[in-house]
């Protein structure tokens, strides 16, 4: 698509997606919202509650350049706090059962998962083998949370960036060029404790991470 306005809303990195060199420069008919996770946050919710925390693991699809941008970002947040992230590669849903239980043997002490297009359809894997093996999972995608075996998601508001699409689609139809429109990012991110999860996996959650998270009771 070359001519047709296209407006964005569910990529972490549209620089890595080809839509442009920066936010600022891209291509004339492309503008959007970008959906990247709110990696040091997520990191600190994490380490807040695993106190000591030495090696965090995830999934990662290595095909998908956001998934993989995704790693790299939360590698550089919990390595700047002394962690090392442990990664295993799934390419497919079929492989994701045997890549969580690889990733729980190599005696990671929590589960930070990133987002990726196959997790977001088949987490059900990653959230029953943690809750089995007792290895806190936290994420950043709310339903992991509220319907999964998460603890704590930090998680953007999609409802937010729909909203935000939803402006600069007016803008553009009412006449403004894509090309005069930055690249933004969601604005809203959104903290979601599972009680029930958080009493599985035996977890402390700050305080101050409480009074900023909305409490849903689980299973």
């Amino acid at each position: 698509v070359r001519t047709i306005p296209v407006i964005f809303g569910v990529v972490a990195n549209p620089v890595a997606a080809g839509a442009g060199t920066s936010d600022a420069d891209h291509l004339p008919n492309v503008t959007g919202v970008s959906s990247a996770s709110a990696y040091a946050e997520g990191v600190a919710a994490l380490l807040g509650c695993v106190r000591g925390a030495k090696r965090v693991g995830t999934l990662v699809n290595p095909s998908e350049a956001n998934c993989v941008y995704n790693l790299e970002r939360v590698t550089e947040e919990l390595a700047a706090r002394g962690v090392e992230c442990v990664s295993v590669p799934v390419s497919t849903p079929a492989e994701i059962s045997d890549g969580i239980r690889a990733l729980l043997s190599r005696n990671v002490d929590a589960v930070l998962q990133v987002v990726g297009n196959i997790f977001m359809s088949s987490f059900a894997p990653i959230s029953k083998a943690c809750l089995n093996a007792r290895v806190p999972l936290f994420a950043f995608d709310t339903s992991v949370a509220t319907d999964g075996g998460a603890a704590v998601t930090v998680a953007r508001d999609y409802e937010d960036g729909g909203q935000e699409m939803g402006r600069l689609a007016v803008r553009v139809l009412g006449g403004e060029s894509p090309a005069s429109i930055p690249f933004e990012t969601i604005g809203r991110t959104v903290v979601t404790i599972n009680e029930a999860n958080v009493r599985r996996y035996g977890l402390t959650v700050p305080e101050d991470l409480r009074r900023r998270a909305r409490s849903v009771p689980g299973e």
